[in-house]
């Protein structure tokens, strides 16, 4: 039986003949009594194990918050390092149904994109809880363990002005990407957004967009947050990169609300040093949405930029 209503629907009886499927054994059960697409597999608990923390020698903990806590194990037939998310208990079942229901969902449908993790399959925890997890990919060093969001990034100033500019672009190329799959992430925020090893002695580094749970289909009815009148303004602030607009219930989550949570993004990258990348923050965050530029524009102004750039410096080399 399905539970809950997710803002994405997936239904494997709409695109798989499940009975027969099922008759033949190819269809694992879990799929079925959640609602998972066919092509999630299930991972035994037993082929994943945990990793230590090489300093405190306990099972390494990569993030936690108000859903629980992701840790970092390895899935024993692949060798592969993994992240493995599980939940509170004293989270509804129904929410954490829903909840897995629309990343594996959005997981599934972004899974030919490199600028998302991968997502490896689901599994059912060792504990209480009989509700499947999600087993994704590891972002991080392999070697000693660490990840790196873009807020950490940006805080510990390892991001010169330069190399800030050329992460800009990536954030904004796969937000575009995103967005060609006709769907918009609704929390595009420095704690969202992962470097990939090896970002301060690359050149380019790439990112990946993580955290899909409040993600929506552009096709579905549009999504509105309610939110009372004393609230709002606690909203805005402890939520800055969401659109005053959204905020206010005035304007579904859409493309433009996307380019303002980008906008705040790009202001961040450049707090440092101000400049380019602040600048067209400021444009991206204009409170009146219809002035903000396109997500393609963006890009378009970045590598502008960034070519002019390359041009200035091969001038100056020039004997």
């Amino acid at each position: 039986m399905c539970h809950g209503n997710s803002a994405l629907e997936w239904n494997v009886a709409k695109d798989f003949p499940v009975e027969e499927l099922l008759e033949q054994d190819k269809i694992p059960s879990v799929h079925i009594k959640f609602n998972l697409p066919v092509s999630c597999p299930e991972i035994p608990w037993s082929d994943l194990e945990d990793v230590l923390d090489r300093r405190t020698k306990k099972p390494k903990i990569l993030g936690s918050g108000s859903f629980g806590i992701v840790k970092l194990m390895k899935h024993q037939s692949s060798g592969k390092l993994c992240a493995v998310k599980i939940n509170k208990d004293d989270i509804e079942e129904p929410t954490v149904i829903e909840n897995l229901q629309l990343e594996v969902g959005v997981l599934t449908r972004l899974k030919h994109l490199d600028c998302v993790p991968e997502l490896f399959g689901v599994t059912i925890p060792g504990n209480n809880s009989q509700v499947p997890v999600m087993v994704q990919e590891f972002i991080g060093d392999p070697k000693t363990f660490r990840s790196t969001m873009l807020a950490i990034a940006i805080e510990a100033k390892v991001l010169p002005p330069l190399k800030a500019k050329r992460v800009a672009l990536r954030i904004c190329e796969a937000l575009r990407d995103i967005h060609s799959a006709k769907l918009l992430h609704c929390d595009l925020k420095n704690d969202n957004i992962m470097l990939e090893p090896g970002f301060v002695r690359k050149d380019n580094p790439k990112v990946k967009i993580i955290d899909f749970g409040k993600a929506v289909k552009m096709d579905d009815k549009p999504r509105y947050q309610y939110n009372a009148r004393d609230q709002m303004s606690w909203i805005m602030k402890c939520c800055s990169h969401l659109a005053p607009e959204v905020v206010r219930g005035e304007k579904p989550y859409n493309v433009s609300s996307e380019v303002y949570g980008l906008g705040v993004v790009l202001k961040d990258l450049s707090k440092h040093f101000r400049g380019f990348l602040w600048q067209l923050g400021e444009e991206c965050t204009d409170a009146d949405y219809r002035k903000r530029p396109s997500v393609e524009d963006v890009i378009h102004k970045i590598k502008s930029h960034l070519t002019s750039i390359q041009g200035a410096a091969s001038q100056l080399a020039a004997p």
